[in-house]
C-alpha cells in the first residue's frame, strides 16, 4: 500500500500546482491518476494475495525501462558504458521475475495487473460517478476526439466542420469558449 500512496501523494502535490498555475490538461490527466489509485489502494486492501499480485507488476517497468536505452541521451563514455550494463542487468533480472509472474497469473496480467478492469472494479466499490470522470479524463489522456473539448472550437463552413484552437478566437475568452462548448452552446 505504500508504494499506492506515494504516488497518490506526489500527484496529489502535482495537481495543486497545476491547478495553480491553470493547467488544466496536466490537472485533469493528473487527476485521472489520483483516481486510479484510489480504485487500486481499495483493491489492494482486500487481501493479501491481491497486494502482493499487485507488487508482483512492478517487475514489468524493469523489463520496459531495460528496452528503452536512453543512455545516448544522458551519458558519455564510460558511464554511457556503465548504463547500458545496468539496464541489462536489471532486464535480465526483471524479466526472469515478470515471467514468473505472467505463468502465476495468466497471459493478461502483461496488460493489467488485475484481472477485473477499473470500471469493474469501481462499481464493486460503489464508485461509478469516480469512474464517470476517470472515462472523461482519458479521452484527454488518449488524445481522443473527444479529449479537444475546450480546446477547440467548432465552425460550420458550408458542409465542413472545422476546428480551430480556442486561443485563436480572439476577443472571446478562453475560459468562456471552454465552458460553452462543455455546456453544448460552442460554435
Amino acid at each position: 500500500m505504500r508504494l499506492i500512496v506515494n504516488q497518490v501523494v506526489n500527484d496529489f502535490l502535482d495537481l495543486l500546482g497545476e491547478l495553480k498555475r491553470g493547467d488544466g490538461r496536466p490537472a485533469i490527466r493528473t487527476s485521472r491518476s489520483i483516481i486510479e489509485h484510489a480504485i487500486n489502494l481499495r483493491t489492494v486492501a482486500e487481501d493479501l494475495p491481491t497486494a502482493q499480485r499487485y507488487l508482483d507488476h512492478l517487475d514489468q517497468i524493469g523489463v520496459l525501462v531495460s528496452r528503452l536505452d536512453l543512455s545516448p541521451l544522458a551519458f558519455d563514455g564510460k558511464d554511457r558504458r556503465a548504463e547500458k550494463h545496468r539496464l541489462k542487468k536489471l532486464g535480465r533480472d526483471a524479466e526472469r521475475r515478470f515471467a514468473e509472474a505472467e505463468a502465476l497469473h495468466g497471459r493478461t496480467f502483461a496488460r493489467q495487473w488485475h484481472p477485473k478492469s477499473v470500471r469493474d472494479r469501481a462499481d464493486g466499490f460503489g464508485w461509478a460517478e469516480a469512474y464517470d470522470l476517470y472515462r472523461l479524463a482519458s479521452l484527454v489522456t488518449h488524445g481522443s476526439a473527444g479529449g479537444a473539448l475546450g480546446s477547440t472550437r467548432q465552425r460550420a463552413r458550408g458542409d465542413l466542420i472545422t476546428y480551430r484552437p480556442v486561443g485563436n478566437i480572439g476577443a472571446e475568452s478562453p475560459a468562456k469558449d471552454a465552458a460553452a462548448a462543455v455546456a453544448g452552446r460552442g460554435g
